[in-house]
């Protein structure tokens, strides 16, 4: 009596065939999902790095003998000098470090803004020790809000060959 030998070995040489082809296909499906984890870690590391640095950018830079920080005196000295008013730097800064940048700052009060935008024109005005040459000093008193009157200092300076009645003319 011969035995069948194919059609007992056949059945399990498939199952042995398909394992082999499962195998195979999870070997790949295991090496890109190692490949996207690795690209995910990277990622990680990048924007926890990111992250970092933004928040090293955006602590409050501390002014000797200040209160508040740097940033929020930029600012309001920038709104203030683009057109807005003062309670309106204050307001706006005020809702900047406060809401947008989670600081535990107040809103100063106008006063206060003030006194850093004539701070700037006072350290502007040392500036001008520098300069050489002759100049002619306008000052304009013109400018009135309220009380308070601002005084504008414009500096020309003289051309070389201007003789005393001739008149201003901008070297440019």
């Amino acid at each position: 009596m011969k035995l069948k030998t194919t059609s007992t070995w056949a059945p399990l040489k498939a199952t042995i065939f398909r394992l082999y082809q499962r195998s195979k296909q999870r070997t790949g499906q295991r090496r890109r999902l190692k490949d996207q984890i690795r690209d995910r870690n990277e990622t990680i590391v990048k924007l926890r790095a990111e992250v970092t640095h933004l928040k090293s950018i955006t602590q409050p830079e501390r002014v000797f003998d200040c209160h508040y920080p740097a940033q929020m005196m930029v600012l309001a000295v920038f709104i203030v000098l683009h057109g807005g008013s003062l309670r309106c730097a204050a307001a706006s800064i005020g809702f900047y470090s406060s809401e947008l940048m989670g600081w535990k700052y107040k809103a100063p009060a106008g006063k206060t803004i003030s006194n850093w935008v004539e701070r700037c024109g006072l350290h502007a005005l040392q500036l001008t020790q520098d300069l050489n040459g002759q100049y002619v000093g306008l000052s304009d008193l013109t400018i009135q809000i309220g009380k308070e009157q601002l005084c504008l200092l414009l500096c020309v300076r003289l051309p070389v060959y201007s003789g005393v009645s001739d008149p201003l003319i901008s070297e440019l």
